[in-house]
């Protein structure tokens, strides 16, 4: 009896296999480059999304204290205030939104892993005292400003903090600060540019617990409701000079209140420096000394403060009905 030895078994086992391998490197090469491609573009975009929101944030809480000028001494002849409204807004922590898609569940390799992230409040991370003729025994105020921040905890892009301090918007990197929106402080020419007027509104946000933070993923819920505490202190003061120092978390912070206090100088034409100095007494202290015009003894800088407080609690907001 003969035997023939047949190959055409052995050829598909053999093309299967390197159909296999192909398929097998291509879809690996699609995790390792496309994926962490994805993912960065979305957590890019997701951060993007919390600077929107922190602006809304931000101007929501602008037209509280705004609509509350003058409440204070109107008398019985309020129609309006804005004092107790509670303002809800919504921050997402994370790209993965809270909830599970169904091409992840199939397929999870071929899908970014979702970021998280955490929202907190910190009544004293931040404080503010402001004197006049350099006078630090009697100030003319002095209280904690706090923060509102949303730390990113990203896995594919670098991680940011933004922030809300004072009525402005901020974003912290490892490598610096940014004012995104300015915060809440003015100068302006007063009598042809003999004089300096300094408005500055110091926005604080209290917690009921000091401190509150919040982590995870999907949405996260942020209650502010504006407290009525009065103009502190009413009127204008009139000065020699005036002094605003600030004390933040760290330097990073401390430099680019340097950069707001000189653009808000700058916006208004007071280009010469003997007219404020701007030091940094401790590692996360800046001030800044507003001098007035050079060789004069009179008062000749205006001071302007508007006290406006919030209150804000955080709480997780469900996402999904199961």
């Amino acid at each position: 009896m003969k035997f023939f030895v047949r190959e055409e078994a052995l050829s598909e086992v053999v093309g299967f296999i390197l159909i296999l391998g192909l398929l097998t490197i291509a879809m690996s090469m699609y995790v390792v480059y496309e994926v962490p491609v994805q993912g960065e573009m979305d957590e890019i975009d997701h951060m993007n999304g919390i600077k929107d929101r922190f602006v809304d944030y931000k101007i929501s809480l602008d037209s509280l204290w705004i609509n509350s000028l003058g409440v204070e001494n109107s008398g019985a002849n309020v129609n309006f205030s804005p004092y107790g409204i509670n303002l809800g807004t919504s921050f997402v922590m994370g790209t993965g939104g809270g909830f599970k898609t169904g091409g992840s569940g199939i397929a999870p390799l071929f899908f970014p892993v979702p970021s998280a992230g955490y929202m907190t409040v910190n009544q004293s991370d931040g404080h503010i005292l402001i004197t006049k003729n350099n006078d630090a025994a009697n100030p003319v105020f002095d209280k904690d400003i706090g923060k509102m921040s949303y730390n990113s905890q990203n896995n594919y892009w670098l991680d940011q903090e933004y922030y809300y301090q004072m009525g402005g918007v901020f974003l912290k990197q490892t490598d610096g600060v940014t004012a995104r929106v300015d915060p809440t402080v003015s100068f302006y020419g007063l009598d042809g540019g003999t004089k300096l007027g300094v408005y500055i509104i110091p926005v604080s946000v209290k917690c009921p617990t000091i401190s509150q933070s919040v982590g995870g993923s999907g949405p996260v819920m942020a209650d502010t409701r504006y407290k009525n505490e009065g103009q502190y202190p009413p009127g204008t003061v009139s000065a020699q000079s005036v002094q605003i120092e600030l004390t933040v978390k760290d330097s990073l912070e401390a430099v680019v209140w340097k950069k707001v206090f000189q653009s808000a100088l700058w916006r208004e034409g007071v280009y010469n420096p003997d007219w404020y100095d701007i030091t940094f007494p401790g590692s996360r202290s800046v001030k800044i000394d507003i001098l007035g015009p050079p060789g004069s003894t009179g008062d000749d800088v205006q001071l302007s403060i508007y006290n406006a407080n919030f209150s804000v609690t955080l709480q997780n907001v469900a996402s999904s009905l199961e």
